[in-house]
């Protein structure tokens, strides 16, 4: 039996943001969300490049002096 999806939780800071990515990173998302998924709980595309996009940004923040002062 496939998990059923279930409504996510929307933090209220959020925004809905829409630009082009890479077909490829597309393909790469939906592997990773299959590979994470579980019969009780299942993983999103959306999720997988929340996660990277939040990993990249703070990488970023780390090797770029000025924002290391930034508070978050």
């Amino acid at each position: 039996m496939a998990a059923t999806p279930m409504p996510r939780e929307q933090s209220e800071n959020t925004t809905q943001v829409a630009f082009k990515i890479p077909e490829d990173w597309i393909e790469r998302a939906d592997v990773l969300a299959r590979a994470l998924s579980t019969g009780i709980s299942s993983v999103t595309r959306t999720e997988i490049l929340r996660a990277a996009l939040g990993r990249g940004l703070a990488v970023i923040e780390e090797e770029t002096p000025a924002s290391k002062s930034r508070k978050r």
